[in-house]
């Protein structure tokens, strides 16, 4: 994506938070925004909490992909909730409940921590930074 598609996609992103209509273009996050070269990423799940699943992890895969990796002008990614009581509350449990074979959870852990793993070589190390207001779990956190 071009510099110019980014910012314009940051301006829209801070507008679209004025709105009570919007498009977002992410089921877990608002829009990507991008101010003075620091992106921020906006955790806003369809329920009351944000949870971690793996519709999750393909929407921030795809942020990722659109808006940071071979982002020159990023110079850091910050992690925000736009819930006013938490930052993510961990697995969601009806994700837990709906895998027949309990094992298969574990796969679904080390490919989240893969990702992170992946991610880190992917960007170049820029510094990412998450900013809490409320309860959260440390496994998002790596």
């Amino acid at each position: 994506m071009l510099a110019s598609s980014r910012r314009g996609a940051a301006l829209s992103a801070r507008h679209c938070r004025l709105l009570t209509t919007c498009k977002r273009d992410y089921q877990y996050f608002d829009n990507f925004e991008m101010k003075e070269g620091v992106g921020i990423v906006r955790l806003n799940g369809p329920g009351a909490v944000n949870t971690i699943s793996p519709k999750m992890q393909d929407d921030v895969d795809k942020i990722f992909n659109d808006h940071v990796v071979g982002n020159k002008d990023l110079k850091g990614l910050v992690f925000i909730s736009s819930k006013k009581d938490n930052f993510i509350a961990g697995a969601d449990i009806d994700m837990i409940k709906e895998t027949e074979n309990k094992a298969d959870l574990k796969d679904v852990c080390m490919k989240g921590h893969q990702w992170w793993k992946d991610i880190k070589q992917k960007t170049g190390n820029i510094p990412f930074v998450a900013a809490i207001n409320g309860s959260t779990l440390v496994g998002f956190l790596i």
